[in-house]
This record gives C-alpha cells, structure tokens and sequence, in this order.
C-alpha cells in the first residue's frame, strides 16, 4: 500500500511545543493532512511513555494504534472526507552535545523501535547517561556514535536517523558544530547509518551535491511542534504497513519500495541563506565570502546557513543526478497559501476557517496539495485557491529565503494579479501584502569557482616511545627538577606550573637515562585519579610494555602493604558510613556500662579520629589530655571501636595509616626492607600529608640514611585538608628534616589567564605570608565576572543560562527566542567544559535540580551520591557478606533485602552473642546455623539460620564471578530486584560496576577501593556534563570555564550559624584552589539573600572577593528579560 510517513515529531513534553500536542490531537491531524504513519515522538521521556503506554496498543508489525476508547471521543473531529487508517511508530529525538577532535560537537539524532519493551530497555540506557525526565527531546553529553552503538546493542532491529543533518548549530553536517561526512560523525558503525534527514531548508537536488551522501537514502519530516505542523515534509513508501518493511526500504533504498519525499521548498526553510535576523542582515553564499562572513552591520560572525554548508562541502556541480536518486515533490503548507490569497496572517481566524472548510469539502491536505485538479479544488468556494495551487505546483511564486531561524516568506500573487483575478468580488479585496525586506537573492547554482572541498584535519598518530627523555616541552625550571643529581629536592609549584608533568618526566629519566628498575620507585599521590593520571603518562613515555613503578595513594600503598603482611586474610576497608555506625555500636557499648557519656556521637568520632591521624592508641589518647574530664569516657569508646574492628578483622580510612606507621617503627627489619624495595620515594601535594603520613615518608627515607632519594612536591598555598589532619608545617620544614635538600620553584602556570592569576593571587596574598609568585602570559578576559542575584534560585537560574549561552544555546528555541544572543562563538564550548562549585552539598543540589529543569546535562561529583541510591548500600554490603568480608553494619543494610529477611531483635541479639564471643560475622553466621544463640526462640533462631544459608548459598553461587558479575547477579535477587527498576539506582549501579577493578577478579579489592574512593575520584572526564562538585572535590582537577557560587560571608569562609570559623586561613587556602581550577572564565556569584538552616536572611559579599581589586572584577549580572507574549497556536483541530 501506499504510505504516507512522518517519522520526525515532538509531544507536549518538549520545550517550544504546543500544549495540545498528544496523541489523540496526533491522530486527528493525522487524517486531516494524509499521513499514514506517525511518530510518537518523545518516547524517551517517562511522563510521554507512561502515556504512549496507556492509550496506544499493538496493531500492524512493529506499529500501534490509539486505542478505541480514545478514538471514539475524538473520531467526530475529524471530517468525513478526511477518515482512514493510522497507525503511529515509537521514536525519540536526542539532542547530542559532546567533544570530539577538540571541536563542540551538537547534533540532533531520531531513534526509532519497533517494540515498547525496545523503548523501555533503551530509556533505562539512556537514563544512566543523563537527564531524560525535563525535556521530550533529552540532551545528553553522548558522542553520536555511542549513542548509535547503544541504540543497536539494544535491538538489532532499531535505527538511526541523523536529523535535519544541515541546520547550523544541532546538526551532523552543519557549520557552527558538525562534521564534515558521516564517517567523521560515527566512525566504525557508519555502515549502520542508512538513512538521513534532509532538514525544512535543503531538498535532495542540494544533497545529491555532496558524494558521501550517495549510499545513505533522504527522507523527510516536520519536526512538528504543533499538530498544524504535521506532515508538512513526509517521506513516502510502497509497501505493507509495518516497521519492518519501511525499515528495509529505507536501508536498501530500492525505488519499488522507498516512492521518495514531500519537501518544503528549501527557499522557505529558516536556515537556507545566512544573515542576522537581528541586524536585519540576509546574504547568498558569495555575498558571505566576500564579506570574510562578517556582518556588515555589526561585525559580528554571520549565522551561516544551509546553502552555504552544501556549497562548502559539494564536490558536485548544481544539477548533477548520483546515480540512484528517488523523486521528490516541493509543497507550501495550505495555510501559507491560504494566508497568501486571504492577505491575513497564518495564524488568523479567517485562514483557521477556510483551512477547515477546505478539508471538510476536499480530503486531506496533502491530497489538495499534490493531486486534485483545479476543478475539483473549486469546489471548495475559495476564490484564488485554484490558481494558488497550480502555481505553487509549477513553482511560480517569490520566496523571500529564510535566515537565522526567520521562515522564509511567499508571494504568489502581485497586487495587479490579484485584483486581476479577483474582479470586483469585494468580499475578498484586501490590502496589499505589507512590503517585506529586501534581501539579497542568488539562484542556487553558483560558479563553479566557488565551489570547496571539504578540509579534513588529519591529526598526527602518536608515536612511538623514545628511547630517550625528550626535553623539548620542559621549561628551564622544570629541567632542572629533572636533571637533578639525587638527594633530598622539595618542589613549591603553585597552580597549573606542570607538577606531574614534571615528576613524570623525573621519574622517566630516572628509569630511560640512569637504569633505576621501575620497581623500586614509589610515587604517592593524594587520590586514584592522579595516580591514574601518572601512570597513563609514563605508560606513554616509557611504552606499555614497560613495568611501572608502584603509583598510589597513601591509603593504597598501606592497603598494599598490609595485605602483603596477610594474603590468607587480607583485612577489609570500611567507609566513613560503616564507621559511624559502628561507632554508634561502641558508644552504646560504653553507655550500657557506665551511663550515658554526654558528648554527641560525631563528636566523639572526630577526636577518635584526630588521635589516629596522630598515631595515638587509646591510652595515649587519654594521657595526652588527661585534664579533659570527657576524656576517660571518649578513651573507653575508643577502646571499644577497635576491639570491634579487631573482632570482625575490619579497619577504617585511617587504621590504614596507623597500622603502617606502627609496624614500621616498631619492626626494623621491615622498615629496611621497605627501604630496600623503594630507593627512591616521590610525594605529590606534600603540603597535604598529616602525622601519620609523614612518620611513613621519614620511616622509608631518614633523614640520617646515606641514600636519600626523596623527591616532594606541592604549594603550602593550597594545603585544604586540616580536617584529615594535614599541616603545610610538613611542607615549611622540610629544610630543617633534610638540610642538604635541594630546592626548586616552579612559577610559570600554564593554565589559567592572566587575569584569573593576578586575582588569585591577590586573594591568597593577603595572609601576610611571603611567597614567589607565580605569572601566567595566556592572554584572555580581562576580569572576572561577577554575579549577584536576589536569592539562591535566581543564582541557579542565571547559571544556567550563562551556560546555555557559551554553549551557543541548547536548542533551537534558545536561538529562535533570542535567549542566546550570541550564537555564533568563535570556539564554542561543551558542558564538559564547565564546573560549579560550591562549599556546601546543599548548594549543590539546589544547581542540580536547576539544572535538571534546565535540560542541562551534569554530574554530581561525589562519592555519597552513587553509594546512597535506593538500594546500592544494601547491595554493597550483601556483596561483602557474600565475599565473606562484611561486618555488623553490612547485616542491618541487607538483612531487609535477603530472603528470608530477619528483624531486628534477631540481629541485635545476634550481634551481641558474636561481639560477646569476639567473632567476624562470616564465622557468626557459620555459628549460627551450628549452634543455638542465647536468648532467640526456636522460629527466631530458624529464620535466622535460613538467613545464614542464603548468605552462603548467594556466596556458593558467585564463586566463580568476577566484582562486576557478583553485583550484577545479586542486583537481580527478589529483594534487590525493585530498586533498580528505577532509572537513578541503575545509573548507580552503572557507574559502581563501571569502576576498573570491577572487572578484575579480587573482589575483596574492589571493595577496598570502593571504601577508599574519594569524591574527586568520582569525576568522570569524559562524561560530556557539567560537573557540580564541592570545592575540596575540584583539587587537582581543571576546567575552562567555573563558576564559584555562593559567594557570601558564612560560606566562603565557612562557618556554622553564629560560631567564628575555625581557620579563616585555610578556608583562605581553599576559595584559592577553587579560583585556581578555572583556564579561561571564572565567575564569581552570591545571593543578596539566602535560606540557611530554614531562614532566609541578608548575606554580604565573601570578605575574600572584596580582596581582589575592582579593576579585575566585572558585574556580568543577567538582567531580568521580559517574558513575550506566547503567540497562540492554531486551533486546526
């Protein structure tokens, strides 16, 4: 049969759409324009889909229908003439932002299924990547090409389509962020890709210009936003009605099946010339050229439009037919036409009348438009409309071509045709049209002279690695770190001077030049991230082939250690949430004893803490500050933690440290063995290592020992985390440890503008420190950018919409509105580029939910938001239980998800018996299905055993599995199973098995690490978001654009409602790390007012801002625009 098909459709639930825009409006408008089939749109939304769901059902292969009780309600709106068949086919639009070949990629991309279930497996895909709830078309931070490898990983059966693959900015092939081929946009899967749209402002005879688009068949579609807008471009097809069948026309393309396209004439599409709609301004491409594509007016980079784009890339002349083509046919919607013969606008009631009365007499509309005669067009008692129709059939009208998103406009008839035409009938004697702008107008042909070809930069392949260290990119005081001769070096390397390019490089040569074996180097860094970083650098200096020297943190090198000491029984790391818990247990256990302590738990969990950072025991502890009257009582709880952890074969963040120190103080024979292993130690951010880390470097290299190869590194200015314990002091003395040290300044920052620099700079400087500063040279803005806004909303707001408008605006609404005034940026940026910080995590989730509104794609970084999704702390303690590591906590997490599932009385009394009887929880379960518990009933003691065998029956199942294998497996168990239905918990689940030693097959590993990992370690790089983190989280990490939020007295610096801060200067420190981690913007923004503990009060600007001189400072506040007023949608149907 023959098919009419509009694969290209928005709902209500995308942004600039109309509100009546749903599937039974869809139905009717269906008929009344002639479509067959119909796309639902926006199935990747949940709202959309939750309705696709309930008012669509199955009817031909891989298409659905409304159902009856929808039809029956709506079926008298659609008029006699006009009823038939319809049937709708599940697609989606995303809108795909990313980096690619150091370019911003964004581009537009439909998806269709052939199934619900489809839809549903692809959207739960979908939802772990990013924000598909705020807008019908997602935006997501997803190369193209993933997203096409996601999308047939998902069914063999589903497709892609690029859309309106020639727009300017959200488009495969446009000009502000395209590709130049289709190869270039999906690499390896291009053969996957058969089938491209064609967009309102080109037509095939323009495509057939570019020869890589000769294998992939054209089609077209609306892109309706409204229902009165469906149908006006449509592909057509000769076939059965199903999926399956106008799939396979579409990929094989044979002229039997695939009958072509309906077009808009390409003249009247919005992006055909290029101009700026604001200046008034509409040039041909030649024009364009020869203004260098400057605006004559503003001077400003013109938009440039489609027709230009093909020009640039068609290695075809005008005219020319590849040798398979499909016809095609131009058409102007009836109510362009309507709106030409009545001389009214559009949108007007007179054109919303004779439009329903037409239909009502004629069928549908693309019936009127492209078959009936002129007679039976009569019929409809349109004076003009005849005439119109034939005219726009033989192309004989006046387009004025469309620009910069402004529709092109039509002109069919003169005012002396008109009047010729018309006679004296006065019913329809209006005015003349009202004089439209001159533009300048071109035939599409141009000179073969202007023709291009495509410039494709080839990037040079990596080479191979030297045998030799390349000195070349070092500068003179990176060269001397480099070539120093040996012994003590202390580095002060400010912000962005290439510290672990230099230490990299050192550690390179030592290993190339002077034939130190790998193996007996020891790096440590201050997270996984930067250890990563490292050894992804030298793996390209030395080869991969080459072993590496041991890279970690301070907490990984003593796990390492620590499990070497035991690999029979490797201790397991608990996180900061098991420790407060089982600090609970402890203070209960003291309370029990000798009443109640006074002191909160939390309080008592920082001193206990404190005294590990500083390797006290708990006698030590209580010596230290024996004039403390809570101290004997802070001492017993502390003794009862550890006799817990020591029970259960557990340790915390800093036993890791405490333990290592102990054993090597205490064990000379170990320490020299450790000295002997690792001849030559490098510390990253020294200024960051508290007591216990700096007894362990002086325990591997004495200040005393002959051979002292100890190279530090690191800046006292950006020493943040005096809350672990750190002390720049360390860093200060480092002279006085080693007094033949040697000592090298890096100044030069080869990250942040000038202007970011001397701003910082000026911060940090006011503690009356002397210091070297250091200088930049990269030229950029001249000041930082200042915000100030009424409340924390509004600061959120204007954020966003910064960011939409560096990003050059997240969809065509943003640019058609004016929203985004400055589209055309000479480097436009992607959301990976940006960063927000703040010093709260409430702060943070108010920008994420903004955010979220705002369509905007973020992640947040932090390790809690992963670990604390419905159900993920409940799998990661059954997966310890499983691996036989798991502690009491871990049983009150899963004992609610294991079946059976236990109460609590059966654990408490169960937890008592084995801390009685000093047992790990793997042999208390054992115990327990052995022996009877004192003090449970037969049934209690039954359900419990029942628990114990499920634990070892889940364990005896996962044996074999690997980390990844194991979550997977037990995410799937009846009580786990409901919390990953959701999109939030799988897109945990994702990320938590994502983790590299997921995949390896020591889960007790993995574990270990997910208690160490950090929230800076939580950052995803290559995720194509906006990173939300705290500002301690953003150490070590950079970005070109940030924006500092909150920026107010109370948070910068930190205090807790009236208390004074406990160290301005390190809240100094850290506002100065944060300014630091900006390359090329930084923004500054505070509220005037804010809601802090549930009250809103006045806030004043950060004392800290007010150091930084006017001169570099510039208010960029957005001000307010007024809203315009919605232009009513035409009420067709």
């Amino acid at each position: 049969m023959k098919i009419t098909a509009d694969f290209h459709i928005h709902s209500k639930f995308s942004r600039a759409t109309a509100k009546n825009l749903d599937l039974e409006n869809l139905w009717v408008a269906a008929q009344i324009k002639g479509v067959n089939v119909v796309a639902t749109g926006d199935f990747s939304h949940p709202a959309w889909f939750a309705e696709i769901e309930a008012k669509l059902e199955p009817a031909r292969p891989g298409l659905l229908k409304l159902k009856q009780e929808f039809t029956t309600l709506c079926g008298a709106r659609v008029p006699p003439a006009c009823r038939a068949d319809m049937c709708f086919v599940l697609a989606t639009e995303i809108s795909n932002i990313y980096k690619k070949d150091g370019k911003t990629r964004k581009n537009h991309n439909l998806v269709l299924v052939p199934d619900l279930d489809t839809a549903r497996r692809l959207n739960r895909k979908l939802a772990a990547i990013g924000n598909i709830h705020s807008d019908g078309r997602p935006i997501l931070g997803l190369d193209a090409r993933d997203l096409l490898e996601i999308v047939l990983e998902t069914s063999a059966d589903a497709f892609l389509i690029p859309a309106h693959i020639w727009t300017p900015w959200f488009s495969m092939l446009g000009s502000k962020s395209g590709f130049d081929s289709i190869a270039e946009c999906f690499g390896d899967l291009t053969p996957h890709v058969f089938a491209a749209e064609t967009g309102l402002s080109s037509d095939p005879a323009m495509n057939w210009r570019v020869s890589s688009l000769d294998g992939v068949t054209l089609v077209s579609n609306s892109d309706a936003h409204s229902p009165a807008n469906l149908g006006r471009e449509a592909t057509l097809f000769e076939t059965e009605l199903s999926y399956f069948a106008m799939r396979d026309a579409l990929k094989e393309g044979d002229a039997q099946h695939f009958k072509g396209t309906i077009e808009f004439y390409p003249e009247e599409g919005k992006y055909h010339l290029d101009g700026h709609r604001s200046c008034g301004v509409c040039l041909a491409p030649r024009e364009t050229m020869a203004r260098d594509g400057k605006c004559p007016v503003c001077g400003k980079p013109l938009t440039i439009g489609v027709l230009y784009r093909v020009e640039e890339l068609a290695d075809r002349p005008a005219g020319t037919k590849p040798a398979t083509t499909h016809p095609y046919f131009n058409l102007v919607p009836l109510t362009e036409i309507l709106a030409e013969v009545l001389q009214v606008g559009p949108k007007s009631g007179k054109v919303s009348q004779a439009y329903q009365s037409a239909v009502a007499a004629l069928g549908p509309e693309l019936a009127i438009l492209q078959h009936l005669e002129p007679d039976r067009i009569e019929q409809a008692g349109i004076p003009l409309l005849p005439e119109a129709i034939r005219r726009m059939r033989e192309n004989r009208m006046d387009i004025s071509p469309g620009f910069d998103g402004e529709y092109g406009r039509i002109k069919i008839f003169s005012a002396h045709e008109r009047k010729h035409l018309l006679g004296q009938r006065s019913l329809f004697a209006v005015p003349d049209a009202a004089a439209v702008c001159a533009v300048s107008k071109e035939t599409p042909g141009l000179p073969k002279e202007f023709l291009f070809a495509a410039a494709v930069a080839n990037a040079p392949l990596p080479g191979k690695p030297s045998a030799h260290c390349n000195f070349k990119d070092l500068n003179a005081e990176q060269l001397r770190v480099v070539e120093h001769k040996g012994g003590p070096l202390l580095i002060a390397a400010g912000p962005g001077t290439g510290k672990t390019h230099t230490l990299t490089r050192r550690i390179a040569c030592l290993i190339m030049e002077t034939g130190v074996p790998a193996g007996s180097i020891l790096a440590v860094t201050f997270t996984r991230k930067a250890a990563a970083e490292m050894r992804v650098r030298l793996s390209a200096i030395l080869g991969d082939a080459t072993t590496l020297p041991f890279i970690d943190t301070f907490h990984g090198l003593c796990l390492s250690l620590l499990r070497e000491l035991s690999p029979d029984a490797p201790p397991a790391v608990i996180d900061e949430e098991e420790q407060a818990a089982l600090m609970l247990e402890a203070v209960a256990m003291v309370e029990a004893d000798a009443g109640p302590i006074g002191l909160k738990p939390q309080a008592i969990q920082d001193r206990i803490m404190r005294a590990k950072q500083n390797i006290l025991s708990p006698a030590d502890l209580v010596a230290a500050d024996a004039a403390d009257p809570a101290i004997h009582s802070v001492g017993a709880v502390y003794r009862a933690y550890q006799q817990l952890m020591e029970s259960q074969r557990l340790l915390d963040y800093e036993d890791l440290i405490l333990q290592t120190v102990r054993r090597l103080e205490r064990d000379a024979a170990y320490q020299t063995a450790c000295r002997e292993r690792f001849r030559h130690v490098f510390v990253d951010e020294y200024q960051d290592v508290n007591n216990g880390q700096y007894r362990i470097i002086r325990a591997l290299v004495p200040p005393e020992a002959p051979e002292r190869n100890l190279c530090v590194i690191g800046d006292p200015d950006q020493s943040i985390y005096g809350f672990r314990g750190s002390d720049p002091a360390y860093f200060r003395n480092f002279g006085a440890d080693y007094p033949d040290a040697g000592l090298s300044v890096l100044s030069r920052n080869y990250r942040s503008t000038d202007a970011i620099v001397s701003a910082s700079f000026q911060v940090i400087r006011r503690d009356g420190a002397e210091r070297a500063r250091t200088y930049s040279g990269i030229d950029g803005v001249k000041t930082i950018s200042m915000l100030e806004l009424s409340n924390e909303h509004h600061e959120a707001e204007a954020i966003a919409r910064i960011i939409d408008g560096l990003v050059g605006g997240t969809g065509f609404h943003a640019l058609d509105t004016g929203r985004v005034r400055d589209a055309n940026l000479a480097h436009a940026l992607s959301y990976t580029d940006f960063a927000v910080l703040a010093r709260t995590h409430t702060q943070l989730r108010l920008m994420a939910d903004v955010f979220g509104k705002a369509g905007i794609p973020f992640q947040m970084v932090s390790r809690t938001h992963t670990l604390k999704q419905a159900g993920m702390a409940a799998l990661v303690s059954l997966l310890k239980m499983v691996a036989g590591v798991g502690g009491y906590a871990d049983v009150d997490r899963a004992a609610p998800i294991v079946v059976p599932a236990v109460n609590r009385k059966i654990i408490a009394t169960f937890k008592a018996w084995c801390f009685k009887n000093r047992l790990p929880l793997k042999d208390g379960l054992a115990a327990a299905v052995r022996f009877p518990v004192p003090g449970l009933s037969r049934t209690q003691q039954l359900k419990l055993t029942e628990f114990a065998s499920s634990v070892f029956g889940l364990a005896d199942a996962t044996a074999p599995m690997d980390a990844r294998g194991k979550l997977a497996y037990l995410s799937r168990q009846p009580g786990l199973a409901p919390f990953f239905e959701t999109e939030d918990s799988t897109a945990a689940l994702d990320r938590l098995a994502g983790m590299p030693a997921a995949s390896g097959t020591d889960t007790v590993g993995f574990l270990a690490a997910i208690a160490l990992h950090t929230d800076t370690d939580a950052f995803h790089p290559r995720a194509q978001k906006v990173a939300l983190m705290s500002m301690h989280a953003a150490k070590g990490l950079e970005f070109p654009v940030v924006f500092i939020v909150g920026c107010e007295d109370g948070l910068i610096p930190y205090r807790r409602a009236a208390d004074a801060c406990s160290d301005v200067e390190e809240e100094r420190r850290l506002f100065y790390v944060a300014m630091t981690r900006a390359r090329q913007r930084l923004y500054l923004s505070c509220a005037k007012r804010r809601r802090v503990f549930g009250k809103a009060e006045a806030r004043a600007v950060s004392p800290f801002v007010r150091d930084i001189e006017e001169c570099l400072r510039k208010d960029e506040t957005p001000r307010a625009v007024r809203k315009k007023k919605k232009d009513d949608q035409l009420q067709l149907f």
